[in-house]
């Protein structure tokens, strides 16, 4: 099998760094991009030796963690959090994107809830997961970082003169905490994984050297998708959607062909109408021949950064539309349903392009399924 279900254990605490703010080492939270998972992969396949930086195959999505049973699903624009009566109170959470076609029919306005600005605000790229409310159906919950949060790491700089260490030279990590579990797709073409087996360990991180970031991946067939749907069921949902609109939800980071232009991209943000001066100049994505134009994009705008291990040196940075964000495709090609399906399905499975190998242009698309796992119980919507 070359598409994989990555199912991934924290054993020890692990260290991603995201940024230093002085002498303190913030941690990535989840998802995790898949370039994180690649290395380790592409670490255990060739430890010696960098491979596939002319043409690389090997694709991971980003690493969503499981939590109460369920893998946690990201927030797209039209999910906001209700004010609580009080102050201790957590407000609901829901959406008013009902029907997908909403998006290709109607514009994101007419979509915003009938309420002041300062009684909700938008949860857009937030981790969520649904809980059982009995009767009146189900809750949405938002997992915080402090969920993901493991020991803060503290060490100092000792100098090569003294042997003793630096004063007022003290360093703190972040980390994520051992017990966490995530899934992720891999699709590796080539299947070059076969050699590692289905269940091995890995090193992710910083200070592998010292015992952290130690991970088991098990690696699946891909006998369903990333939420448990199995692959007829999925294929079945994505033949709902009209080839005229196909709106979807970046899981990743969406970089095809972004940069600045004389348009811009709405985005739902706190205030719900902001416009950004950034929109997806290459509106037309091919995959396997098949030619999407991209209608419309709503969200918001992040820079993806980059550091090369083998040259040790930063990468070109790149604008792209944040996860969460939503995007309408169009179909260009004459197909059946029955195609679409199948090539949505390769999309949602394996990524979009070659930044798809390092976990960016990953989308799942919006059926009416998906967009009622955001509605939660009658009460809140």
């Amino acid at each position: 099998m070359t598409k994989h279900i990555a199912e991934v254990e924290l054993k020890t605490p692990a260290i991603l760094v995201k940024e230093i703010r002085r002498n303190l080492h913030t941690t990535i939270y989840p998802p995790i991009p898949g370039s994180v998972l690649r290395g380790a992969l592409l670490t255990q396949l060739y430890p010696n030796v960098y491979q596939e930086d002319v043409a690389p195959t090997l694709r991971v999505s980003p690493l969503y963690p499981i939590t109460e049973g369920q893998v946690a699903r990201i927030a797209h624009v039209l999910v906001f959090k209700r004010k609580g009566k009080k102050s201790s109170e957590e407000g609901a959470i829901f959406s008013t994107w009902k029907d997908p076609q909403a998006l290709v029919k109607e514009d994101i306005v007419d979509l915003l809830p009938d309420e002041l600005p300062g009684s909700i605000k938008s949860v857009c790229g937030k981790l969520l997961i649904r809980s059982s409310k009995g009767k009146s159906g189900f809750s949405l919950i938002e997992i915080n970082d402090e969920y993901f949060a493991g020991p803060q790491i503290e060490s100092v700089a000792i100098s090569p003169y003294s042997g003793a260490y630096h004063r007022g030279m003290l360093y703190s990590y972040e980390t994520l905490r051992d017990g966490l579990k995530f899934r992720a797709y891999v699709y590796d073409p080539n299947d070059r994984l076969r050699d590692l087996g289905k269940h091995f360990e890995v090193s992710i991180g910083a200070w592998r050297s010292k015992g952290f970031g130690r991970a088991e991946v098990h690696l699946l067939d891909l006998s369903e998708d990333l939420h448990g749907v199995k692959p007829e069921e999925r294929m079945r949902e994505l033949k709902e959607l009209s080839p005229e609109g196909i709106p979807a939800i970046a899981l990743s980071p969406i970089v095809w062909g972004i940069g600045p232009t004389q348009r811009s991209v709405e985005t739902v943000q706190d205030t719900m109408y902001a416009p950004l001066d950034t929109v997806l100049q290459k509106t037309t994505v091919s995959v396997n021949g098949i030619q999407f134009h991209v209608e419309k994009a709503y969200g918001r705008t992040m820079l993806v950064k980059g550091w090369s291990m083998k040259y040790k040196l930063p990468k070109l940075t790149l604008p792209a539309l944040s996860p969460g964000s939503i995007v309408v495709l169009k179909c260009l090609t004459d197909i059946s349903k029955d195609e679409l399906a199948q090539i949505l399905w390769e999309m949602e499975t394996c990524g979009i392009g070659t930044f798809a190998c390092i976990g960016l242009n990953w989308l799942r698309f919006a059926t009416p399924s998906d967009l009622n796992w955001y509605i939660g119980s009658q009460d809140d919507s």
